[in-house]
């Protein structure tokens, strides 16, 4: 954990310390915090993903071989990795419907995932390209993807919900 604290812990803070404003900022302007909300839940990881870890560069194309390599190695790794990578364009998945409509939905979740993973294969170009230590890994496009979706299927529920509960208080 002291290295994450070293590394990114400025980002973090920042983070940290913006997130109460953007829930002041909601109600008086939502689409402005909403937007505060992606940029604030996504940046930190796409710091994290494209800050150097050494030199060089590896790619790894092959789906699911590198998921199946950490999910068989250390379970704190593995939980660390595949949380990490899920978690990346989380808060874009959740609150890009609240933004657009288009977003939203069944068709928006389609649009979310390409969005996603346009996003994720950019970082991995990216990575690669810089030559920062990182393996580009087909994987970690999977996994930020589902992440995303997962979120989008949540943003859903949550949407669903609350239209449930205004329906029946009035």
């Amino acid at each position: 954990m002291g290295g994450v604290w070293s590394r990114w812990g400025a980002v973090l803070v920042a983070c940290a310390v913006a997130a109460p404003f953007v829930l002041l900022l909601a109600p008086r302007r939502p689409r402005v915090a909403v937007v505060a909300g992606m940029v604030l839940g996504t940046l930190p990881w796409v710091w994290m993903v494209l800050t150097p870890v050494g030199s060089g560069h590896a790619l790894s194309l092959l789906p699911l071989r590198d998921l199946a390599a950490v999910l068989r190695g250390d379970p704190v790794t593995a939980v660390v990795q595949v949380g990490g990578n899920l978690a990346v364009f989380a808060a874009l998945g959740f609150l890009l419907p609240f933004h657009a409509s288009r977003f939203a939905g069944r068709a928006g979740a389609w649009r979310i995932a390409g969005l996603a993973a346009s996003a994720s294969v950019t970082i991995e170009i990216a990575q690669w390209w810089l030559a920062i230590g990182r393996v580009s890994s087909v994987d970690d496009v999977l996994l930020n993807t589902s992440g995303a979706v997962i979120s989008a299927g949540l943003c859903a529920v949550c949407r669903a919900a609350a239209r449930a509960t205004r329906t029946h208080a009035g």
